[in-house]
């Protein structure tokens, strides 16, 4: 069961430093970046960047059309180290992966 936890947290340092490099680029490319994580987007705040993180479950679909005409583009942020209780998935987690309530 230990063995099956470091291939999980090896995974997931992977994919952190993966996204963490993707950012890196997209910003070293001149393309503005801006992370939006509440759940009332104002796409007039944002219009100015080239690119915007939001979470998709809190991103009605008029905003995000609003943000895509002003061409702004749109990247989801998804966690691979937290879940909220409120998430629709959140009893597909097993008991043991959750550390804390």
């Amino acid at each position: 069961m230990q063995k099956m936890g470091l291939v999980v947290r090896r995974r997931v340092a992977r994919f952190v430093w993966g996204l963490i490099l993707t950012l890196a680029c997209l910003t070293a490319r001149g393309g503005e970046l801006g992370f939006y994580y509440g759940q009332r987007l104002d796409p007039g705040e944002w219009q100015h960047l080239e690119y915007l993180v939001l979470q998709p479950e809190h991103t009605p679909e008029r905003p995000l059309r609003l943000l895509k005409k002003a061409g702004v583009k749109p990247l989801a942020y998804i966690s691979v180290g937290e879940v909220a209780r409120e998430a629709g998935y959140f009893d597909l987690i097993p008991d043991g992966a959750l550390l804390s309530d």
